[in-house]
């Protein structure tokens, strides 16, 4: 059952997908008749979001649609009887964690002991520049090239609250609140990294001539961050002691109970 659903989810033509969908319901309605009924009242009606090849060539899942995924697949391992391994579980999110803390200690000192081209930069950046890491720049250098390509086609109103700003374009209106840093805009409610609406209000409204560092969250403030750089190569330390110490205790346990569910 388990590798009949596998190969009705990567099926790039619709015909495959009807064929390969009997397949799969012939084999359920023998062995598994609860699962059949789960997959028809909770993945049928949403195959946009897992089948393949109503998604296009290539599938890419956001957030959204990953949690619909992995949340539905978790009941379908359930009907299947099939149950994760605890010890390797934990170890597998030890080992996970601290490549992550790695990752990022990597990226700190990148950060520190390289510098940027300054053509590649505009004026109006640099101070922001200086605390983001190459990939959130990438995201803000965007939208600075957005700002230039709309602004003529971008007006500024006051509203009452303190430090809000609302912003029009040709298609949508925008709320900014210049002292907190924030916007309602879509980039802003994903990224939330310096957009190019809060990069007008600096700019055309204050005058400013660089746009304030103040619209940088400290989550991706790489001065905030190296701040805590001993505090994550003790957790990356940490990390890598525990994992050490889960394998050697496992090790036995994981040979005598080879594919044993607990």
């Amino acid at each position: 059952m388990e590798h009949a659903f596998g190969k009705l989810i990567l099926c790039y033509t619709e015909r495959t997908f009807n064929s390969e969908l009997e397949s799969f319901t012939k084999v359920c309605e023998k062995e598994c008749p609860d699962l059949l009924e789960y997959f028809t009242a909770n993945w049928m009606e949403g195959d946009s979001m897992w089948a393949k090849y109503i998604r296009g060539k290539y599938f890419s899942a956001g957030n959204t649609t990953t949690s619909s995924i992995e949340s539905n697949w978790n009941q379908v391992e359930m009907l299947l009887g099939k149950r994760h391994r605890l010890d390797a579980t934990i170890s597998g999110m030890l080992a996970h964690q601290g490549t992550i803390i790695r990752q990022v200690l990597a990226t700190m000192r990148k950060h520190v002991s390289t510098s940027r081209h300054p053509d590649a930069i505009p004026d109006f950046l640099t101070r922001v520049a200086a605390r983001l890491s190459d990939y959130p720049l990438s995201k803000v250098r965007s939208q600075w090239d957005r700002f230039m390509v709309y602004l003529a086609d971008t007006k500024s109103t006051k509203l009452d609250a303190v430090g809000e700003w609302e912003l029009s374009t040709r298609r949508n209106t925008y709320v900014c609140n210049d002292y907190e840093g924030t916007c309602t805009c879509i980039y802003y409610c994903s990224n939330h990294l310096p957009c190019q609406h809060l990069m007008y209000v600096a700019d055309r409204v204050h005058r400013f001539e660089y746009l304030p560092e103040s619209t940088v969250p400290q989550r991706s403030d790489m001065v905030a961050m190296s701040e805590l750089e001993k505090e994550l190569c003790g957790g990356a330390e940490s990390a890598k002691i525990l994992f050490r110490l889960d394998r050697a205790t496992t090790a036995p346990r994981h040979r005598l109970t080879e594919g044993v569910p607990l």
